[in-house]
């Protein structure tokens, strides 16, 4: 049997994504200089008075940045061989999932 669509599992989904996003910035010091970096990127950009479409530039270049350190974190965060806890199989999850909402969501703006 085929399930439905559910909005609140569609929220949920956003939830996990958020989730996984925070969870990269809290255990990657790379992620934190890319936060930095960004923040620096769109304070110059702004300053600058770039146009729209230097805009559409910066924003799929940070955007290629961030998606290439998600997979990254994500790949890295199962790799330790040192537990048998499931910490590091959904910390990949929440990760991976955090990658698939940081390249829809600039795509989607």
């Amino acid at each position: 049997m085929k399930r439905l669509f559910k909005f609140i599992g569609r929220i949920r989904s956003f939830k996990y994504a958020l989730k996984g996003i925070f969870t990269m910035l809290a255990s990657q010091h790379n992620a934190r200089i890319h936060a930095e970096a960004t923040i620096l990127v769109i304070v110059t950009g702004w300053w600058l008075g770039i146009t729209r479409a230097e805009w559409l530039w910066v924003v799929l270049a940070v955007m290629a940045v961030w998606s290439a350190e998600a997979m990254l974190s994500g790949l890295s965060s199962g790799d330790s061989g040192c537990s048998n806890s499931n910490y590091d199989a959904v910390h990949a999850i929440e990760v991976g999932i955090g990658i698939v909402f940081g390249i829809d969501l600039p795509v989607s703006v």
